[in-house]
C-alpha cells in the first residue's frame, strides 16, 4: 500500500524498538528489515527503554545500539536524506550528539 501510494517514509528508531518489542521480534533489526526501506527518507533518532517496567520510546539521547540501527538501515541502501534526534532536555548534549553524528556519518570520527 505504501508503495502504491509513492510516499516516502520516516523511521523513526525509538517507536520501531518498542513495536519490536511488544510485536515479540526479539531483535529489533528484523522489524525494522521488514520495512519498505528504500522508501526511508527521514530517521528520527532517540533512544527507547523502561520506564516503570513498560518499554516506550523514552526521547533520550541516542546509545551506540541506536546509531547501530542507523548505520545498519544506511547499509541496507535506505536513501536517507534527514536524521533528526528526538531529545529536548538540554540544548548543549543536543548539539553534542548532532555532531557526533556529523563525525560519525561523514567518516571522521576517531573512534569509529
Amino acid at each position: 500500500m505504501v508503495k502504491a501510494a509513492g510516499v516516502r517514509l520516516l523511521l523513526a528508531v525509538g517507536h520501531a524498538v518498542v513495536t519490536a518489542h511488544y510485536l515479540q521480534y526479539g531483535d529489533p533489526m528484523k522489524y525494522i528489515r521488514d520495512m519498505p526501506l528504500e522508501l526511508v527518507l527521514e530517521i528520527q533518532l532517540s533512544h527507547a527503554g523502561l520506564l516503570d517496567g513498560i518499554v516506550e520510546d523514552l526521547h533520550e539521547v541516542p546509545t551506540e545500539r541506536d546509531l547501530w540501527i542507523v548505520e545498519e538501515v544506511l547499509a541496507a541502501g535506505a536513501p536517507v536524506a534527514y536524521v533528526t534526534v528526538e531529545y529536548y532536555r538540554d540544548p548543549d548534549i543536543l548539539c553534542s550528539v548532532y555532531q557526533s553524528l556529523d563525525r560519525h556519518f561523514s567518516g571522521t570520527d576517531s573512534s569509529a
